[in-house]
């Protein structure tokens, strides 16, 4: 496996031996959630149904609104 990795992915190896503080954990989480709960937010203002459910669950309601799912 490891040879497989080198091989085929060199650039694979350096990120996948990054090491990050649990903080660091956190913030990227943060940061990654801000957006999604702003979309989230505004969905849930323009659509009617749920808040709550609006706000967690926007990439499916807008998947099943535009692509008939």
């Amino acid at each position: 496996m490891r040879a497989a990795l080198s091989r085929y992915c060199p650039g694979m190896r350096r990120i996948l031996r990054y090491e990050m503080a649990i903080a660091e954990w956190i913030g990227l989480a943060f940061l990654l959630a801000i957006p999604y709960l702003i979309i989230g937010l505004v969905w849930a203002f323009t659509q009617s149904g749920p808040f709550l459910g609006s706000v967690l669950a926007w990439p499916l309601l807008l998947a099943y609104r535009f692509c008939g799912l």
